[in-house]
């Protein structure tokens, strides 16, 4: 509110009260502040621009403030309030930079242009951020006084960037989907209808608030890319013309699908169903266009389709439509607990072509077929194809494009038109304001306006015409068709092929490529030249190679190879989705060895063209180039391909890029999840004579159940909560370290194994170089190797500073410190010390939305998951002088071989793929195409061979069919990766303005004719119209011709067959149908073709010398009879037994199927290699049986390799080294083991072995239980306490077990010692022991370890140990000790018969530790401090005391009656735990419970 004064109250106000204190710019009146004002003087002062470049400019525009020149104080006055305060102060400060010169006398440059023009560099030569820093660096140290005040790193480089609005907004979602907070959920902390919490979680965070870290977060980006509808301008215009409706978020977008179905799911029944449904787009990206959210509104009933009478159908849900534009519906929102008016819009349509006549009025068949170019189809008739050809693309080319005057390579015209107007709805509503009709089938006299058949009923909604894209084009059917009429046309399909005798005629028609004219020749048959589109018989073999033996990812399309013949190459029942991966990438593949690149090169951008398109994020410069690059491929074509492919279909591709450019990505407005829930609504009919009440009823029941599933628990799975194939888990539960992150998940059970000392040490080194936190301490090392070599050429010091650098590392960081707060240093030291040498070995494995498999499992698969792509950044030295490697980034492709899981203790495992490794070089190279192509043939392994999981992409091999060993390189994405992150960096933004033009497809002129390989050569049918053919059949003089035969059933049939039938040997005057002609008829005949021919020889006589009715006979039974050896195939798959299936059986009567048979069977083999050994000469000498559990041979290994010598059969086996590789590899998640204790902590029950066997494991690890510690007293505290974890984690352990565990695992240390130094050990030089040693044994350890044997220290304990022992034995036992005598002497500290841990003070001993004294002795330290705090308050109260007399204290009452309470019912418990050692009886024991 302003509030006006006069000039003399104004007066009495300051001279009463004077001026505000502190009031010197009189900011509330229009002045700058002090600061501002200077820069705006500065900004007057310094006129003349540095540079070239528009810094001020740039900074106007981005913070919209028109930059004018000549303004005034006013001006400025209306600029400053243009943008807020807060901005402001940025505003100035970057014209300050604007305007400041990077240096004193520099006129060319301003602080903010170099640095613009540095970021500008990076991205043009494509500089990671490492050596960007570096040249900053550089640059500062050779001009410090220039580089004042610039940004020292491309981090502080980037924060400038999204000062100037090149940045990007994270909100916080939902993990389950529900909510977005964002709006007026942006504060809370908990979805309202899920009730997750908004933040990760931890042990030590239950809540999440202190570290805020998001479980799921949607990056809206604001870099101008397309990843919804909602980014499309399209959406933002409709917003701007119906302002109230844009202002309610929760508003309601919905698009509108239908088609028809066959619900019996056989097309041999007629039966046209068109469901009806509305889907919104309120919705992000991996929510929009599911299942879950489809909405079934209309299900317009069958036999027949609606036509265009579905506006009668529409009418109640366009009435729906407009009442909830108009006034809403009611709805409660439960996150603001209050009613709000919802109201919704529809978007557009989306239907296959022949649907988008239905729904939008205009006909697309016939001369105006294309309903964006409407009134100015460009459209031709030929006139012996009978159909329509689409061409004139070159009326969308700028107006001084060569090709529009071009007459001799198109259409022999010259173009002058211009491309046709975007139709509007306003426009649409001026052509059809006076149009009627009226609706059903039966109504005959409708009137027909170029191709409107009637005004949409969509346009009785308000808002219908507002929309800039009312109907889609469906691309899916767009690209399947194209590539439909490609294949058939290169490859010379029957029937699909474009290229044919009377495609031929029209070209002779229209007076163009006469070198393809149809030529007749003296024996009146018709020759077709090869044209420069027609393939060989090789290359079509090797087209259809390529396709045979392909192998894709998992989830990537379905099996093609299935589709394809070689044997004659041709491709067989390939569905949408088929075409659709052969279009994205297969296509190019299969063309690179085949056709020239005159034909093979605009196919290929064909394919570019369909891939760019169909990308997740859309970049609008990217689709105006798109725009640009079809018109000329479509032209490219125009000269290549005849008339007759460029039907509708093909012509519609050079729209798709407008619609994206309006619309937004094309996955939102295809038919394939359309189609996909259609294929769900056939499922359910029930009932096929009400197949619509089948589907009514099945969908009504579907929503019922899936709405409730929304108030089932979470871990009930639903369709909402349902994980995807390959969808990975990130488990964030383990914090401290990025590598201890596990992004993925393993498929089957893995293979725990011993990981020999080079594997470790490769991996644990790839982990530590790749670990984030780690890299402090590389680059510290880096600076000890400098220091330490100084004269050492640059790489070897790389090679010095990676083999040491893990030693070094485990050694300083050992020494470090370690806080309970800080979880990084903890894990840190357990980095260090490298991992288990007991790893987890899987065959599949999931990360990044990939599914992985190894080699050697997918040799029996028909995927192919083992292709490995890595981006890695080396170092490249020109010599070995070189001491200024470059940095580059390059790509290494490989084959995975192993996934490995290391163990580095407490829980934290890091994932690594094992791979073999190709990268620059001579096995890798790039073809004329493009194509990368990789040679994995006898691969050296590579220094480096692991990478982690996390960093691996998928690629997929295809193997060039004409180069044996190599393949071509083809990325895969993940499906369930929609791309809502920023793109890269800023580099990407910057590089997206620059609008780097397609390659110019542009090739020298060419020949249409094929001079290396024949033409085909036809019969001449010219003279016989269509309808003259079809009378041949019902003539009276119907002749056995092989012309009459094929043109009783159609002309196409008589081009199959004729040229084939005219060669054969036996020609009857006057060519009359023969048997042999028979065979070949029935042969190259479709299944209907055949039953027509059937059908007239039947009825007409065929006339053959004398022998007519014979011939007759014998010609409908060669036509009617079944393929030779049909039947007796059948029989003998049924009569002849499975060998598989058979079984040997032993003397016995047991078969080899059963486990006893197995082992009967063996012994008798076993028998019977003995009966074949030589006898001995000594009658007495025997060969010892086998054990059983030796006798279970394999019977089918045994049948292939013969009977083996009994030397093979009788030697022993022994056992081996214990690892314990099914509980070091047991995954975590699972329950502890079980295992049962009695009352000393001794493991007694359950899986007590195993504990056993697990503990000796420990003991055996040098990771764990060092062998070069003197002593395990010696051994640190930290290191018991990790082993105790260990155990817990795979083992049920209580409190009073740990001492007995510990105990056990120091017996085992020093049994293992022991073993060692008796096995291993002698008094020779060290130098001969060294590689002598147990491969379980450390080498670093040993060494230790034996150095300290040699030393004269260790030499004397040792004889004083066996001085003891000698002692010890003088002391015999009494031979009246029968006890003794079994079971050995009493000694000191121990007890015989109680096992390891028990003392005799557990036992006799008031000071036991047993269970029950325990409890003794905790209770009566508790006394104690009970004591000890009453005593301190009887002191307080005495002092009170003695300053109040009034105050009475009353002494503190005695704790003898509390202890001899408590010694009872210590005693009870005693008792209760002493009935059974074992402790079985615990829970049911009531004066325990009682107590």
């Amino acid at each position: 509110m302003t509030i006006f004064a006069s000039r003399d109250e104004a007066y009495e106000h300051l001279t009463v009260d004077g001026f505000i204190p502190g009031y010197t710019d009189w900011i509330a009146h229009g002045e700058l502040p002090s600061i501002l004002a200077s820069r705006r003087e500065n900004q007057h002062n310094n006129v003349e621009a540095l540079g070239d470049d528009d810094m001020q400019g740039l900074v106007h525009d981005v913070f919209g403030v028109p930059n004018e020149d000549g303004y005034t104080d006013d001006t400025n006055s209306q600029m400053d309030s243009e943008i807020a305060n807060g901005q402001a102060r940025e505003f100035y400060r970057l014209i300050d930079d604007s305007n400041q010169p990077l240096y004193e006398g520099c006129a060319k440059f301003s602080k903010l242009s170099f640095i613009i023009r540095l970021l500008h560099l990076k991205c043009l030569g494509r500089l990671n951020n490492k050596v960007f820093d570096m040249l900053l660096d550089l640059l500062r140290d050779v001009f410090p006084y220039a580089m004042v005040g610039l940004p020292k790193s491309y981090y502080e480089a980037d924060k400038l960037m999204k000062k100037l609005g090149l940045g990007y907004e994270k909100i916080d979602a939902c993990p389950n989907d529900c909510t977005l907070y964002w709006g007026v959920n942006e504060n809370k902390t908990s979805c309202d209808t899920c009730h997750k919490l908004r933040w990760c979680t931890t042990d030590k965070d239950p809540t999440g608030e202190k570290r805020k870290v998001a479980q799921k977060v949607l990056c809206r980006t604001k870099d101008g890319y397309m990843r919804h509808p909602a980014d499309s301008p399209a959406w933002s215009t409709f917003d701007s013309l119906h302002p109230d409706f844009a202002e309610e978020s929760r508003n309601v977008r919905l698009g509108l699908a239908s088609d028809g179905i066959n619900p019996f799911k056989n097309m041999s029944v007629s039966h046209s169903t068109w469901p009806v449904i509305l889907f919104p787009y309120n919705l992000p990206p991996w929510m929009c266009m599911k299942e879950s959210s489809f909405m079934l509104s209309l299900l317009i009933p069958g036999p027949s389709a609606p036509g265009k009478n579905i506006d009668i159908y529409l009418q109640p849900l366009i009435a729906d439509l407009k009442d909830l534009w108009e006034v809403g519906v009611e709805t409660y929102d439960t996150s603001k607990m209050q009613n709000f008016q919802l109201r919704a819009s529809l978007l557009w349509t989306i239907s296959d072509f022949p649907g988008y006549a239905y729904l939008s009025g205009w006909s697309t068949q016939g001369e105006y077929a294309c309903p964006v170019c409407n009134k100015e189809t460009h459209s031709s008739r030929l006139k012996h194809g009978g159909k329509y050809c689409y061409m004139g693309h070159r009326r969308f080319l700028h107006k001084e494009h060569e090709f529009r005057k071009n007459r001799r390579l198109f259409d022999g015209t010259v173009e002058f038109g211009e491309a046709p107007q975007q139709l509007s709805g306003d426009m649409v509503m001026d052509d059809l304001r006076d149009f009627t009709m009226k609706y059903g089938k039966l109504v005959k006299d409708n009137p027909k306006l170029f191709s409107w058949k009637k005004k949409s009923i969509f346009f009785e909604l308000p808002y219908w015409k507002d929309n800039m894209v009312r109907h889609n084009l469906d691309v899916m059917h767009t690209e399947k068709n194209a590539c439909e009429s490609i294949c058939a046309t290169l490859l010379d399909l029957d029937g699909k092929s474009k290229d044919n005798y009377k495609s031929r005629q029209d070209l002779e028609q229209m007076g163009i490529r006469p070198e393809l004219h149809p030529i007749t020749n003296e024996r009146g048959k018709v020759y077709l030249p090869a044209a420069a589109y027609t393939m060989s018989k090789k290359e079509r073999t090797i087209f259809c190679q390529v396709l045979k033996n392909l192998k894709v990812p998992d989830g990537y399309a379905s099996n093609i190879s299935r589709c394809v013949q070689l044997k004659p190459p041709k491709l067989l029942g390939l569905k949408s989705h088929d075409y659709h991966i052969m279009m994205q990438q297969l296509l190019p593949i299969a063309l690179r060895k085949t056709l020239s690149r005159t034909v093979r090169s605009p196919l290929i951008q064909l394919s570019k063209y369909f891939r760019e398109l169909c990308c997740k994020v859309i970049c609008p410069a990217d689709i105006i180039r798109l725009e640009k690059d079809i018109v000329v491929v479509l032209c490219q074509l125009e000269k290549i391909f005849p008339p007759s492919f460029f039907d509708v279909m093909v012509h519609l591709s050079v729209h798709l890029a407008t619609e994206v450019k309006l619309c937004g990505p094309v996955h939102y407005r295809w038919m394939y999840p359309i189609e996909r829930y259609l294929g769900t609504l056939k499922s359910y009919v029930r009932n096929r004579s009400k197949p619509e009440g089948s589907i009514a009823e099945g969908y009504l029941v579907e929503e019922c159940l899936r709405f409730c599933s929304l108030y089932l628990a979470d871990y009930v799975e639903s369709k909402f909560n349902r994980a995807s194939r390959n969808e990975t888990v990130t488990d964030n539960t383990k914090i401290g370290l990025d590598v201890f992150t596990i992004n993925g998940r393993s498929l089957g059970k893995g293979t725990a194994m011993r990981l020999d000392d080079v594997t470790l040490k490769k991996a644990h080194q790839y982990v530590l170089f790749n670990c984030e936190a780690v890299r402090p301490y590389i680059e510290q090392y880096w600076e000890v190797v400098e220091q330490s070599h100084p004269h050492v050429a640059r790489h070897q010091l790389e090679r010095i500073h990676s083999e040491r650098f893990a030693g070094w590392f485990a050694q300083y960081v050992e020494g470090l410190t370690v806080y309970e707060e800080n979880p990084t240093l903890r894990a840190l030291k357990l980095l260090a010390r490298g991992p288990n040498i007991i790893g987890v070995k899987y065959k599949k494995y999931i990360v990044n939305g990939f599914r992985f498999h190894t080699k050697d499992l997918e040799c029996t698969k028909k995927t192919q998951n083992s292709g490995v792509r890595v981006k890695a950044t080396t170092s490249s030295f020109s010599s070995t002088r070189d001491q200024n490697p470059i940095l580059s980034e390059l790509d290494y492709y490989g084959i995975l071989t192993d996934v490995v899981e290391l163990d580095y203790n407490c829980g934290h495992r890091v994932v690594l793929f094992d791979c073999e490794w190709v990268s620059k070089g001579k096995r890798l190279k790039t073809d004329a195409d493009g194509f990368t192509l990789a040679n994995f043939s006898n691969v050296i392994r590579h220094y480096e061979p692991f990478i982690l999981a996390s960093q691996a992409e998928q690629v997929f091999y295809v193997e060039d069919p004409t180069e044996s060993q190599w393949s071509v390189v083809v990325s895969a994405a993940a499906r369930a990766h929609y791309g809502m992150e920023p793109i890269i960096d800023v580099e990407t933004y910057l590089q997206s303005n620059i609008c780097v033009p397609a390659d110019s497809i542009e090739l020298d002129d060419f020949g249409w004719v094929r001079e290396d390989i024949d033409g085909i050569e036809y019969g001449n049918y010219d003279a016989l119209l269509p309808h003259e053919l079809h009378g041949l059949s019902s003539a009276a003089n119907f002749q056995p011709t092989v012309e009459s035969c094929c043109f009783v059933v159609s002309a196409a049939a008589a081009a199959r067959c004729a040229n084939e039938l005219f060669d054969q040997s036996v020609r009857l005057p006057p060519r009359t149908l023969s048997f042999s002609s028979i065979r070949l008829l029935k042969k190259h005949l479709r299944r209907s073709e055949r039953a027509h021919l059937i059908d007239v020889l039947k009825k007409k006589a065929i006339k053959c010398g004398d022998t007519a009715e014979i011939h007759s006979q014998k010609c409908l039974h060669i036509m009617t009879s079944k393929r030779r050896g049909q039947c007796s195939k059948s029989v003998r798959l049924q009569d002849e037994p499975n060998v598989s299936q058979q079984r040997l059986k032993t003397s016995e009567g047991f078969t080899t199927k059963t486990a006893i048979g197995r082992r009967v069977y063996s012994r008798n083999l076993h028998q019977k290699t003995l009966d074949m050994v030589t006898p001995s000469h000594h009658s007495h000498e025997s060969v010892p049986p086998l054990e059983n559990e030796r006798l279970s041979v394999d019977v089918e290994q045994q049948e292939d390799e013969g009977i083996a010598s009994s030397a093979e059969i009788v030697e022993k086996q022994s056992r081996g080294p214990t690892y314990m590789k099914n509980i070091w590899g047991r995954p975590l998640n699972l329950p502890p083991i079980h295992v049962e204790y009695n009352e000393f902590g001794q493991a007694i029950g359950g899986e007590d072995s195993t504990l056993c066997h697990f503990l000796g494991s420990i003991a055996r690890s040098g990771n764990y239980c060092p062998i070069d510690i003197k002593s395990w007293h010696a051994i640190p505290k930290e290191r018991k306490t990790e082993m105790l974890d260990i155990v817990k984690l795979r083992f049920h352990v209580p409190i009073i077990a740990e001492k007995w565990i510990l105990e056990s695992i120091g017996l085992k240390w020093r049994n293992w010692k022991h073993y060692l130094k008796t096995r291993y050990w002698a008094d020779v030089p060290i130098e001969h022991l060294i590689d002598d040693r147990d491969e379980r044994v450390l080498e670093v350890q040993w060494i230790n370890l034996l150095a300290y044997w040699r030393t004269e220290h260790a030499k004397s304990a040792m004889e004083d140990c066996n001085d003891q022992s000698l002692e010890g034995s003088d002391d015999a036992i009494a031979p009246d000790d029968i006890f003794a005598q079994i079971m050995g002497k009493d000694r000191p500290g121990h007890v015989r018969m109680m096992g390891r841990g028990v003392r005799p003070s557990d036992l006799w001993n008031e000071t036991s530790k047993s269970t029950s004294n325990r409890l003794l002795v905790e209770y009566r330290e508790k006394i104690e401090r009970l004591e000890a705090r009453l005593a301190t308050q009887e002191r307080v109260c005495g002092s009170q005391a003695d300053t109040r007399p009034n105050v009475i204290v009353s002494k503190p009452s005695s704790v003898n009656a509390t202890t001899t309470h408590i010694d009872q019912v210590v005693s009870q418990r005693t008792f209760a735990l002493s009935t059974d050692l074992r402790g079985k009886h615990i829970s049911r024991n009531k004066q325990y419970t009682s107590g």
